[in-house]
């Protein structure tokens, strides 16, 4: 289980490594991104997140899932420019189960500020809150007995394992 903390963590602070964009300004409005690693991508010790951006501005980008922390400011480097944000809470972290099935779920909602006046490309200029929500979920081992493996090296299953990233701002000069 040892391995589950530190990578379930790691996804949250990763949802501040926010990608960003570069070129003209954006028009104001909702901006979405999103995306979900599976298998050995999600329990992997980096957890590398692709992510697809809509709203004003469309674009793409990958960005490395690391724990935030209140005050810390992540970059995400996206084929639009660079979104900066800052992260404006401390992180909020929910752990539920293990259930009968043996599945474990880590949640980390992070808030955050884009700064514009650091931001490039379509994000130039920009302001806005938002927030992160990145989920972690996969069952735990079995013993021969059928009880869940909690024990402190007990990794979960990289068949059943999924981390998704969703974040939403609202973007405006």
């Amino acid at each position: 289980m040892k391995k589950m903390a530190l990578a379930i963590p790691a996804a949250g602070i990763a949802l501040l490594a926010m990608a960003g964009c570069s070129s003209s300004s954006s028009t104001p409005g909702p901006e979405t991104f999103a995306g979900s690693v599976s298998g050995k991508a999600a329990v992997a010790k980096t957890v590398k997140m692709p992510l697809t951006w809509s709203g004003p501005v469309a674009a793409t980008s990958t960005f490395v899932l690391t724990p935030p922390a209140k005050g810390q400011k992540r970059t995400f480097v996206t084929s639009a420019g660079k979104m900066v944000a800052e992260v404006t809470a401390k992180p909020v972290n929910s752990t539920t189960g293990p259930g009968k099935d043996c599945l474990v779920r880590q949640v980390t909602t992070v808030s955050f500020k884009v700064l514009g006046s650091e931001s490039t490309g379509k994000f130039a200029g920009d302001a806005g809150t938002g927030k992160v929500v990145v989920e972690f979920q996969g069952d735990l081992p079995k013993l021969g007995s059928g009880k869940c493996d909690m024990s402190q090296n007990a990794e979960p299953v990289t068949a059943t394992a999924v981390t998704t990233f969703d974040g939403y701002t609202s973007l405006s000069k």
